[in-house]
Order: structure tokens, then sequence, then C-alpha cells
């Protein structure tokens, strides 16, 4: 039985260069790119204010002193970016009192001979439904900041797949299920997108998806890619080169390790 996380999942959907380049070759960047380390660092902290079944109003003092911490390396602007973000999370979210975050989920998926494997950036249960969030985060503010959460809410597939996960994983789920995408801000705006109901037939059409593509991953590689998130990526000078004439395989050598 392969296994494949959403992560592999969706970076193969995304762009199969990248993927290639991640999960195959496994290589890894020697330098951070600042976009991508500024979302991890937001992601982390939040996961920091909820581990370890922290009580509701000791939750951002963690996360505070979780980025201070781990990211004492970083300059003054990027801590206090990442900052700003974190404590920008909506009150009745830190205030939720069962909450999971980042938790592990593993559902094995004979029929179609995958397993799959995810850990939600948080799931809030309460009496009367669950709900799986997915924190983005960016540097835009204002209108920008709101016309890409609306992007993230009518494209990203990730949450709809950690949503299959949480139904497939708690058989005993007797409540509804929502999806909800919050856009966080360096600047300190959090921007809500609603909170959509997961129906019965939203999960069986999502849960074909996910395994279908799941299936596919890694059969048939493209070649290099351009497009719109290019910058947020970690090889993007290698896509860079190729395109410009130049020699791909040096600037990857260049660029990372493995």
């Amino acid at each position: 039985m392969r296994r494949v996380s959403v992560t592999e999942l969706v970076t193969w959907q995304e762009c199969r260069r990248r993927w290639h380049y991640k999960f195959e070759r496994r290589l890894l960047p020697k330098q951070l790119n600042p976009m991508l380390e500024s979302g991890r660092a937001i992601a982390a902290g939040i996961e920091a204010g909820f581990a370890d079944h922290s009580l509701p109003d000791e939750r951002v003092a963690k996360a505070r002193r979780f980025l201070d911490a781990e990211y004492r390396w970083a300059d003054e602007k990027f801590r206090a970016g990442a900052m700003r973000a974190v404590e920008a999370v909506p009150p009745w979210v830190w205030a939720t009192t069962n909450a999971y975050s980042e938790q592990k989920l593993v559902v094995d998926y004979p029929t179609s001979g995958v397993q799959m494997v995810g850990r939600p950036d948080l799931l809030l249960m309460s009496q009367e439904q669950a709900l799986v969030v997915e924190f983005k985060s960016t540097g835009k503010r204002g209108r920008e900041a709101e016309s890409r959460l609306k992007l993230h809410e009518l494209t990203g597939q990730q949450v709809l797949q950690y949503c299959v996960l949480v139904a497939d994983n708690f058989k005993w789920l007797d409540r509804p299920l929502f999806r909800q995408h919050i856009l966080l801000t360096t600047s300190g705006e959090c921007h809500e997108g609603g909170q959509f109901p997961v129906t019965p037939l939203i999960l069986d059409r999502a849960r074909g998806h996910m395994l279908a593509s799941a299936g596919e991953v890694g059969k048939e590689l493209t070649l290099h890619n351009r497009g719109g998130d290019c910058m947020r990526c970690d090889f993007n000078l290698a896509c860079t080169a190729y395109f410009d004439g130049g020699d791909d395989e040096a600037v990857l050598k260049e660029i990372t390790h493995e």
C-alpha cells in the first residue's frame, strides 16, 4: 500500500516539477525562502499555542514564547510580522476548548492501494459541529488579502482532503462537518472566510478525487513550470535558469543539498 501525505498530493497537483525536486529527489534548500518561512513560522506558532492541551487563556502567550525562542536567529522585522499574524488569530479560535492542532491522521484505502496521511491545521470540536480550519498567511493587506482569501476558498483542495480524513478517521462523528479558511497577514489583519458545510456528497466526491490523484502521483512528470506561485517555491531559481537558457542542474547544486 502506497503512503501519500496530503502535503505531497497537493504539491503534485500544483506543480509536478516541484514534487520531483522535493519528494522524489528529496532536495533541501540551502537558504530559506522568506515568503515560505514566514508562513511556516506562523503555522508553527499557532501549533505551539495549542500544544500539550494548554488552557485557552495560555495559548497566545505560549505562541509568543515559541516564536521568540525558535526564531531568535531571524531579524526583528521577520519575528514581528510572524507575531502580529499569530496574535491576529480570532479570539474565538483560541478560546475553543476541544481544539486539535496538527493532529496526525492516517487512513487506509485498500481498494485504491493508498494510505493517506495528513495533519489538519486545526480541528475544532463543539456539540454542534466539527470544524476543519486551514490557516493561510500573506504579506498583503486590505483588499489584496481579501482577494487572496477568496482564491483559497474557491481553489483550495487541501482543506477538503483534510475533511475526508477527519470523516474517515472518526467514524463515530455524529455532528455536521464544516471547513473554513482563515487568512492572517504579517501586518496583523485577520480575514475570516465562511464556514462551509461539507456534506456526505461533497465528501464522496472529494474522496474519489483525492484517491484518483494519489494513485497517479509520480507516474508522469511534467517539464519545468512557470506560474503565479513560483516566487513562493524553494526551487524557483532552477526553473528560471531552465527557461532563460541556463543550466538548471548546476543551479540546483548551488541552492540545494540532499
